[in-house]
This record gives C-alpha cells, sequence and structure tokens, in this order.
C-alpha cells in the first residue's frame, strides 16, 4: 500500500481529502458502532464530492505546443521538490527516473545549446507529467515522462554525432590552417596565385559552413578543410617550382625587352607589320600569364615573343640586304651596259640585262661570300625506304609481300577514289606498299578529321588554334605558331584511319599545368567501341582491354617511374617518339609477322634520350591511333602519323561511312542485309585477339 503520508487516487483519479482518510482509519476501531452511519454519510452527495465521488473532475493540464522555441517555453518559478512529488507510485517512479536521468544527460552533452527547441519540449513533457503526479493521474503521467525520455534520448545521439562531426571539421579546420602558414611562407600568394586563391576559397567555406551548427554542415566544413589542406600543400609545393619558373620568366622577359628594342629601332612595327603584330600579341599574353602567377607560360610567351621580334628584325636586316644587293646588281648592269657601248658603239637602250631567276631570287655577286652549304638530314632509323622498293611516305623500309595486306582491284580503286574521307590530309597514300603519311600540324586538318565524341565537354576541354593566330590563315602561320590541338582536363580522342603491321606517330609537346594525378598517353591498335589497344602513359608502355589496364611495362629509371609533373620538362618543347613495328628486329628469325616491338622515346633534352621497350610475341597489329589524357593540361604541335594502311578495314570503314556497298558507285538504298549490323569494321578478327602478354 502506499505511505501514510501519500495521497490516494479517488475513482475518479483525483486525490482524496484528510477527511476521507480518517475516516478509512476509524472504520477498523467503530466498525460495528458506525457501519449504518457511514453507509449513510457516504451517501451524501456533499460527502462523495469532498471524498472522491462521483462530480465533476478537474481540467487537466495544458500539455505545450510542439515546435516552440526555446524562448517560448513555460517559464515556472524554481521550487524545490514537495515530499509528496518525492513519495510517488513505484509505477511512475522508475519512468520518472528515466527521464529525469535522459535530461541530466542532455544537459551535460550540451543538447540545450545545440538543439534548444527540441530540448525544451522535452523538458516541458516532464513538467506536465509531475503536474499529472500531483493531480494523482499516473498514466498520464508516465506517458509524458516516455516521451519526453524518448525524445531526449534521440537529442543525446544526435548532439554526439553533432559534437564528433564539430570536433572532426575543427581538427580539419587546424590542419588547414598549419598548411595555409606553410603556403605563405612559401610565397603561395605570389608563386602560386590561383591554386591560393582555390584553397582560400574552400577555407572559406569551411567557415562559413562551421558557423551553422548542424550535423550537415559540419560534416561540409570537415570536407571543404581537408579540400583546404590539399590546396595548400598543392600551392606551397608549386611555389617552390614555380620561384625558379618566375626567375625564369623574368629573364625570358628581360631578353624579349632588349630583342624588342632593337627591332623597333630598325622601325620592324613598320617594315614586318605581321611579325610585330604576333609578337605585341605573346608579349601580352606573358604579361597576364605573369600576373596570374603562370609563370610556365608566362616564360614560354615571352620567349616566344622574343623569337618573333627577332624574326621581324631579321625581316628588316633581309630587305636592308636585299636593298644592297640591288643596288650593287644595278651598278653591275650599269658597269656592263657602259662598256658593251664603248666596245661596240649600241645606243642607249640596246642592251637588256637578263630578268632574274624565277621567285625574285637574285644572283649573289661573284666576290660575295657564300654561305655553306648544310650538311644532308641524315632521318632516324628506317625512315629511308630499301632500294628498289616503292615508299612515297618514306615511312618504313620493308618488303611489301612480308606483310598480307592485299585487296581486290575494285576495292583498291574505290579506297583511292575516297580515302579523303578517311583523313583529309592522307594525300600521300602509295597504292604499291600502303604507306600513309598523315601531316597534322595544322589544327585546322586535325579538327576535320580528329573524332572527339569520347570526351565530355570537347568545346571546352580541346582547341585546335593558338589565339594569337585565329582567323589567320595557315599560309601566314609560322611553322612554330602552328598547333595540332590543345587538351585539357580530360579527353579520349582517335582519328579514323586504320594502320596494320608498322606505326610511327611523333609530336612536339608542351605541359602548362600538371596536377600530380596528370596522365597523357598515345594510344594505338586501338578498337574505339571496345576500349581495347596498346599505348603509352608518357614513357611507360601500357595495355588495355575493354577499358581495364592489363599491365604496364615501367621505364627502369626510377625518377621516371613517377608522376611525370615531377620530371617531364616544362620549360620547353620536348618531342615524342611512339612506334609499333613488325617484327621485332632482335626475333625477326620468328618471320615478319611473328613479333612485335613497341618503342616510347622522350627527348630529355641535348644529345639524352630516353626510350622504354616493349617486346612481345604474335599480337593483334591492327588499330586506329588517338590519345587521352586527365588533370593536364598541354599543346601538341607538329602531330605526324606515319605506317601501313590496313587497306581491309580502310575499305569496310569507307563503304560503312559512305553507304555504298561493293559492286555499286551509289549509296544502298535498301536495308542492309541481316547479319551482325553493330560490327565495327576497325575491330580485330577473332584469330587477331590479342594474347597474354608475358612481358608486361
Amino acid at each position: 500500500m502506499f505511505p501514510s503520508n501519500a495521497p490516494t487516487v479517488g475513482s475518479a483519479g483525483r486525490p482524496r481529502s484528510a477527511a476521507c482518510d480518517r475516516l478509512a482509519g476509524a472504520r477498523g476501531f467503530h466498525h460495528l458502532l458506525s457501519l449504518a452511519g457511514l453507509v449513510l454519510l457516504l451517501s451524501s452527495p456533499a460527502w462523495l464530492g469532498s471524498c472522491g465521488g462521483e462530480s465533476e473532475p478537474a481540467p487537466a493540464p495544458k500539455k505545450a505546443k510542439r515546435g516552440g522555441a526555446a524562448s517560448s517555453r513555460t517559464e515556472r518559478p524554481p521550487r524545490e521538490e514537495t515530499e509528496g512529488e518525492r513519495d510517488v507510485p513505484a509505477a511512475a517512479s522508475s519512468v520518472r527516473e528515466r527521464a529525469t536521468a535522459a535530461l541530466a544527460e542532455a544537459e551535460e552533452i550540451g543538447a540545450a545549446d545545440l538543439y534548444p527547441e527540441d530540448f525544451s519540449k522535452a523538458e516541458d513533457k516532464i513538467s506536465v507529467g509531475q503536474q499529472y503526479l500531483l493531480d494523482g493521474d499516473v498514466e498520464k503521467a508516465n506517458r509524458e515522462f516516455r516521451l519526453a525520455a524518448s525524445a531526449l534520448g534521440r537529442l543525446v545521439a544526435d548532439a554526439k554525432e553533432l559534437k564528433e562531426a564539430l570536433q572532426g571539421a575543427e581538427a580539419a579546420q587546424k590542419n588547414a590552417e598549419e598548411a595555409r602558414v606553410k603556403a605563405t611562407e612559401a610565397k603561395a600568394e605570389e608563386n602560386a596565385k590561383v591554386q591560393f586563391q582555390e584553397a582560400v576559397k574552400a577555407f572559406d567555406q569551411g567557415v562559413a559552413s562551421l558557423q551553422k551548427k548542424e550535423l550537415r554542415a559540419a560534416q561540409s566544413a570537415r570536407s571543404y578543410f581537408n579540400q583546404a589542406a590539399l590546396q595548400f600543400s598543392d600551392a606551397a609545393e608549386v611555389a617552390g617550382q614555380n620561384a625558379k619558373y618566375r626567375e625564369m620568366a623574368a629573364l625570358a622577359k628581360e631578353a624579349m625587352e632588349k630583342w624588342k628594342a632593337k627591332a623597333l629601332e630598325k622601325k620592324a612595327d613598320e617594315t614586318a607589320m605581321t611579325e610585330w603584330q604576333y609578337a605585341e600579341r605573346s608579349e601580352r599574353q606573358g604579361l597576364l600569364a605573369f600576373g596570374d602567377g603562370d609563370f610556365q607560360q608566362a616564360a614560354q610567351q615571352f620567349d616566344s615573343a622574343a623569337s618573333q621580334y627577332t624574326r621581324a628584325l631579321k625581316m628588316v636586316a633581309d630587305q636592308e640586304e636585299m636593298n644592297r644587293l640591288l643596288e650593287e646588281q644595278r651598278k653591275r648592269d650599269e658597269a656592263l651596259l657602259a662598256a658593251q657601248k664603248q666596245e661596240s658603239g649600241a645606243v642607249p637602250g640596246g642592251f637588256i640585262p637578263p630578268p632574274p631567276p624565277s621567285g625574285g631570287a637574285l644572283p649573289l655577286p661573284p666576290d660575295s661570300p657564300t654561305s655553306p652549304v648544310p650538311p644532308p638530314v641524315i632521318p632516324p632509323s628506317g625512315l629511308l625506304p630499301t632500294p628498289g622498293v616503292v615508299s612515297r611516305a618514306n615511312c618504313f623500309q620493308f618488303n611489301p609481300g612480308d606483310f598480307p595486306n592485299e585487296i581486290d582491284d575494285e576495292d583498291e580503286l574505290f579506297l583511292q577514289e575516297h580515302i579523303l574521307k578517311l583523313s583529309s590530309v592522307a594525300t600521300t597514300y602509295d597504292p604499291q606498299t600502303g604507306l600513309v603519311m598523315l601531316d597534322y600540324s595544322s589544327g585546322r586538318r586535325v579538327k576535320d578529321d580528329l573524332d572527339i565524341s569520347k570526351t565530355p565537354n570537347p568545346k571546352v576541354y580541346i582547341g585546335f588554334e593558338d589565339p594569337f593566330t585565329r582567323g589567320v590563315s595557315d599560309a601566314d602561320v609560322p611553322e612554330e605558331a602552328m598547333v595540332s590541338f590543345n587538351g585539357n582536363t580530360q579527353g579520349f580522342v582517335f582519328f579514323h584511319v586504320p594502320f596494320i603491321y608498322k606505326l610511327r606517330i611523333t609530336w612536339n609537346f608542351n605541359i602548362a599545368v600538371m596536377k600530380g594525378t596528370g596522365t597523357f598517353g598515345c594510344m594505338f591498335c586501338l578498337d574505339p567501341k571496345k576500349q581495347s589497344y596498346w599505348g603509352t602513359d608518357f614513357i611507360n608502355i601500357i595495355r588495355v582491354s575493354g577499358g581495364t589496364p592489363r599491365g604496364t611495362k615501367t621505364y627502369p629509371d626510377p625518377k621516371l617511374q613517377k608522376n611525370a609533373n615531377y620530371w617531364h620538362d616544362k620549360t620547353r618543347t620536348v618531342p615524342w617518339v611512339v612506334e609499333f613495328q613488325m617484327p621485332d628486329p632482335d626475333k625477326a628469325s620468328k618471320g615478319p609477322t611473328g613479333s612485335a616491338l613497341i618503342t616510347a622515346t622522350y627527348d630529355a633534352g641535348g644529345s639524352d634520350e630516353a626510350t622504354n621497350k616493349l617486346s612481345m610475341q604474335k599480337t593483334n597489329p591492327s588499330g586506329v591511333v588517338g590519345f587521352y589524357w586527365k588533370d593536364t593540361k598541354f599543346t601538341i604541335r607538329g602531330l605526324k602519323i606515319c605506317g601501313i594502311l590496313d587497306k581491309k578495314k580502310a575499305v569496310a570503314m569507307l563503304r560503312e561511312k559512305l553507304g555504298i556497298p561493293k559492286g555499286s558507285e551509289t549509296p544502298a538504298s535498301d536495308e542492309p542485309e541481316p547479319g551482325d549490323p553493330g560490327e565495327d569494321p576497325t575491330a580485330p578478327e577473332e584469330d587477331d585477339a590479342p594474347p597474354p602478354v608475358e612481358d608486361i
């Protein structure tokens, strides 16, 4: 039973009066004497109202509204817990203790500050439960206590998760601040301006997110701070590298200004206006790059401007020399005419000197010094054709009979007639050897032939001309200013020209900006639909099948095994050569198509070259050529591709592209025959599927 000092509960759920309690105690003592009077007394309406009988119940306390802010909580004056509140029924005591314990835990972890509105609602529920206890309604009191305990439990869990997220974000912020200090000490604000500004932007976003004191915002803040720390570290590293590039750019600018002053002194801005305009554009671009902190690009532009100012100066000097030679020629002609007149008595005008040679070149006087004849340029091994073997493209020396590549007369005529539909520069195709040379020095030609369909945002990530030569015809663009194509961020491109057995790809390469995760490579024996190819990752040789890497032949020098960002020369244009040929010269005994050799050569400067080689047994020898890249901004100039055209695949590609079946001169009007309409004409035949390679 309840303790004697605890209020008892009547049938209507209300506390009974003290009179009722006294009556209950007297029942045992005067039971027999006052039984009848007690019955009459309990039947009285007034007595029933005072002893918990069937009178009108008191109104229940109002619950606190949900969703209110902390400031809208019901304010109660602080008071001590009464003895009646402490001595509650056991059924309500444990539930109340659970709720008050949850409230204390929530207060301790700081839920009142992190979630003031929800904490206030839970606190109000406990107050309402206390009131129900005072009124004697244990069931309703327990319900309020349970709701409060459940809500506070969720608040505690959320507060713990939020505090952990905030602590993680604050730790990440501290790391980012330390990285920022190091970047500042490395003068990244000057020497790595772009990287430093990106890091500051990420850091500020983290600070803004952290101030919201929300779980998702705290998680975002941590990500922003981690990103900022990495970017500050990159900025410090780039700044260390750019310190020397800044010095180089300053020296290049100084040299450019000297040549500009000399050219201006000779009035090259008037005599060689085109070259002067090119030079000024390069100079402006260099100044912009220098101001943005891109010192590598600035050095290149200043060097280019210096070359163009020098060329303008040379044009002035050449014109002066030409004028001098013309004057000397005029004097000799006059002297010769006077001598003939004196000897023959011819009238004035009777002697007409012979015209200058075609093209306007004038013969040098006999006593003028002659320029030494330059020695003949010896091409790389294999460039000159073997005597007696037709090779108009001068790519490789070989015997065509050793390499099966025949097609019938109808297909040969069809190929010769339409080959320019595959490549606009395939004018050197030699039907007897199958050799073809594709000169893609002009970006306009590359743009016509390059398939960019597999590159996201190609208009943003690929360009085909130098900004300074926009709108200028190729004939008026100096060779060194011509661009094959530019690339940045990421790309996957290829040409629709299939080669077989022998292939050489050469290009001149400039890296402008590159990340530590950057890649760049040339692909050959490429099947674009299956994404299978042999290729390079800078100096490494790779094999990819179905889009999955199958192996890598790394370069033996540990220095060049690192990411190319740390060893590739960014201060000059670097020649690259990639070659695929059958057979491997060291395995010629296995037959012309019994082996293959892949080489990738990086011009390390001067007489040094780094060449990686991969020798293999018979493999798929056919496919198209392409390039891929990621996290690298670059320029390719002077791109040339030479090799043996795969005639069968070339004809198949052309017939599919033009819709002209064999035996017809016009495109087919009917639907194609049943079969495999999706077959890729560039895909290798089943017998030519690449076997596993042990060397890689």
